[in-house]
């Protein structure tokens, strides 16, 4: 389903027999975000452009082909570099669902998702 919310074209995915996953797509937009946080572990890609976000008190650039990961309930900001635009994907992930997931992998409770290193860059 696509939609212009603020002038920013915007494509959102959802799928019934996936109902933790959310896939929101953002083309060419130079709409900043001020800080905020999300209930659920966000993982964005960058398709095009860069954007800079300040996660845990530390800013940081995510450049095209670069991915950011952003712990549940953790503030941060998303604002594209001054005079440009930028493309991402961000994938909401159920936070529950995925601390399920992962104390299934490991066979053991994980009550917490935390990430070391927000940005991966390879």
């Amino acid at each position: 389903m696509t939609q212009e919310i603020r002038n920013i074209q915007q494509d959102y995915w959802r799928h019934a027999a996936l109902p933790h996953v959310e896939l929101r797509s953002t083309f060419d937009s130079e709409q900043p975000y001020k800080k905020h946080s999300h209930f659920e572990f966000s993982i964005g890609a960058v398709l095009k452009g860069c954007t800079q976000t300040l996660i845990k008190h530390k800013n940081h650039t995510v450049e095209q082909g670069q991915m950011v990961l952003v712990e549940p309930n953790q503030t941060h900001n998303c604002n594209p570099a001054p005079g440009q635009k930028r493309s991402y994907h961000m994938l909401y992930l159920d936070a529950e669902w995925c601390l399920v997931k992962i104390s299934d992998l490991y066979s053991q409770p994980v009550s917490q998702i935390s990430c070391c290193q927000p940005v991966i860059k390879n």
